[in-house]
């Protein structure tokens, strides 16, 4: 099974997309979903993200759960900080996605998995996948997306500096969906996409 890794910046798109490619067929797999379930009130790493950014607990919640905004406000204002998140989420995310990659290597059915890693190059994750897909935006409409989800803009603009240009992401792609213009757009590029990477043949 080919193994299409998919990234991009925040709020370009890349769940939109990935969910597109899981209604063609493909096999969907989500760094940020490993995250969550992993992150789950109660669960060890909560309690060691807990230990480490005390004031990003929920106070009230019956077992120890992280307050995801506070410590994404938190994060993205102090490089420092995110730095220490990493260094304590990454590897066993990395852990279970490449545990999670392997199991699909060893199907054939279906002939390409979707696997969302947001942070793909920054991580250097480029060998856990065999084709990259960025998918991308004007960051005009990156803000406006970012500002929906009730992020303010200097915040909105906090998040997308800390992450690889748009542009450095888009150069070492192998294919490049933009999501500038409407779902149906977007889902054409997708199944472009998808019709090149499921039957590599045909193009």
């Amino acid at each position: 099974m080919l193994i299409l890794g998919i990234t991009g910046g925040v709020a370009t798109g890349k769940s939109t997309v990935t969910q597109m490619l899981g209604d063609l067929g493909a096999a969907v797999v989500s760094a940020d979903q490993i995250g969550r379930d992993l992150l789950a009130p109660g669960s060890n790493l909560t309690h060691v993200v807990a230990r480490a950014f005390a004031d990003c607990v929920m106070p009230d919640a019956a077992k120890v759960t992280i307050d995801r905004r506070a410590l994404g406000k938190l994060v993205f204002s102090d490089s420092q900080a995110r730095e220490r998140l990493e260094g304590i989420l990454h590897p066993p995310i990395v852990a279970e996605l490449t545990r999670q990659v392997a199991a699909l290597r060893r199907q054939s059915v279906p002939p390409a998995a979707a696997v969302e890693i947001p942070l793909l190059f920054e991580a250097g994750l480029q060998e856990l996948v065999d084709s990259i897909l960025v998918v991308t935006c004007d960051e005009k409409l990156q803000l406006e997306r970012l500002q929906k989800r009730s992020i303010g803009h200097a915040e909105a603009l906090q998040h997308i500096a800390a992450q690889m240009t748009l542009a450095a992401k888009e150069a070492l792609a192998d294919h490049v969906i933009t999501t500038n213009s409407t779902l149906d757009d977007t889902r054409a590029q997708v199944y472009k996409t998808w019709k090149a990477v499921a039957n590599p043949r045909s193009r």
